[in-house]
């Protein structure tokens, strides 16, 4: 069963279903990402809306045999990804039958999801005496039918040492540096994110303290462009750019330490447009401070101040209809059945040039035009030119094609 068709039954899937970990001596000492190993399978076992059990050897044994509803059992001296959990979790195996992430056709994840006749009679088993033989004992079992599920692309790993757990934080962090986005982002900016990013989980801060930072770092960079000059445009436009590279630190640190929320998201996304808002106004007065004609006041004001209405059109609606703003050629994809992955995916020149409009990548253009101080008119004279084509598309798709908003 499917994520779609799980949401769509009078039950939630998840809330008939006992995720057990099962908790081995000594792993009390290790943390991955800053958090403890029985800890991090708590938490994405809640996220999924599962009751989660931890148990001991002889624990999960005794657990099994009385199952009355399905069974999630992870190996407390592991780690994994929220999405190898969200994938096990958006499938159902048959009464008799257990379900495993599979790499390459082998099931060697350190979990697996056993219908509920399964597991008795894997919790009854003679001569079982180590328990995370799970997947050893369940390919022994010919009367248990054990379904894969492929996740070569997801990321899991056994974890036995201090080396080890650091060794898989800092795994699972490089692995977001693969996540749609800008250009500049994919190929430059993570890579300084996802390391402060590791040394920010081994603090207590949340990454809406971290969205703090970059929001107050962004007011700080407008307020240093907008004097006028060449040195302010530098040194605001440098500030902007580590705003940009931090920006990336908030949702890196949520989803290692499985600390998403709505709420945060929305924060993250309002402080970025704010920001950008404000930055091209400063820059606007800069230059005009700088070369003397109102016309790059306008320019500058012009540019903030679309930048901001565009983001009051996705916003709403993500509100009215749970996703952001999609051009209404993108909505006659999505309406075919195309999903929103693949059109991001997609290798059309759009795609590209959206690539290179992502706050990322246009931050970092703005210094590097500051920088040659030359290029700074403009650059600011596209943006103008970007701002004046988003409202004649705005005005087309809400006006002339009444698509979605």
């Amino acid at each position: 069963m499917g994520q779609q068709s799980r949401q769509e039954s009078s039950e939630p899937w998840a809330a008939a279903l006992t995720a057990y970990v099962l908790h081995r001596p000594g792993l009390d000492r290790l943390r991955v990402a800053g958090m403890g190993l029985v800890e991090r399978w708590r938490a994405a076992f809640t996220r999924v809306g599962a009751r989660v059990v931890e148990v001991d050897a002889r624990g999960l044994l005794e657990a099994l045999t009385r199952a009355e509803g399905p069974a999630l059992v992870a190996d407390g001296g592991s780690v994994a990804e929220q999405a190898v959990v969200d994938l096990l979790t958006g499938e159902t195996p048959d009464d008799a039958g257990a379900v495993a992430p599979a790499s390459g056709g082998l099931p060697d994840a350190p979990l697996a999801l056993l219908g509920p006749e399964a597991a008795r009679r894997l919790g009854a088993t003679q001569g079982w005496t180590e328990p995370w033989g799970l997947l050893q004992q369940l390919r022994r079992d010919e009367s248990t039918t054990l379904r894969t599920v492929e996740a070569a692309d997801l990321f899991w790993r056994t974890v036995s040492t201090p080396a080890e757990a650091r060794s898989a934080g800092w795994r699972m962090l490089r692995r977001l540096r693969l996540r749609p986005g800008g250009l500049a982002a994919r190929h430059i900016n993570r890579h300084v994110s996802t390391v402060i990013s590791y040394f920010l989980t081994k603090t207590p801060l949340t990454p809406n303290m971290v969205t703090m930072f970059t929001l107050a770092s962004g007011l700080l960079s407008a307020w240093l462009v907008y004097p006028g000059g060449y040195w302010a445009a530098v040194a605001g436009a440098a500030m902007m750019q580590l705003s940009s590279i931090v920006d990336g630190c908030d949702g890196e640190v949520a989803l290692v330490r499985y600390m998403q929320s709505e709420w945060g998201g929305w924060f993250d996304s309002i402080a970025d447009e704010i920001v950008n808002a404000l930055f091209l106004a400063a820059v606007g007065h800069n230059l005009y401070v700088t070369l003397g004609h109102w016309a790059w006041l306008v320019l500058g004001i012009l540019s903030g101040a679309v930048s901001f209405l565009y983001a009051l059109f996705h916003w709403h609606c993500k509100w009215r209809h749970g996703v952001g703003l999609y051009w209404w050629f993108d909505q006659q994809k999505l309406d075919t059945g195309t999903t929103k992955q693949e059109v991001w995916e997609s290798k059309s020149l759009m795609r590209y040039i959206k690539m290179l409009l992502w706050r990322d990548s246009f931050l970092l253009a703005y210094l590097l035009a500051a920088a040659s101080w030359y290029l700074l008119p403009v650059l600011l004279v596209i943006s103008g030119g970007g701002a004046v084509a988003t409202l004649v598309m705005l005005f087309i798709h809400v006006v002339i094609k009444r698509g979605r908003w």
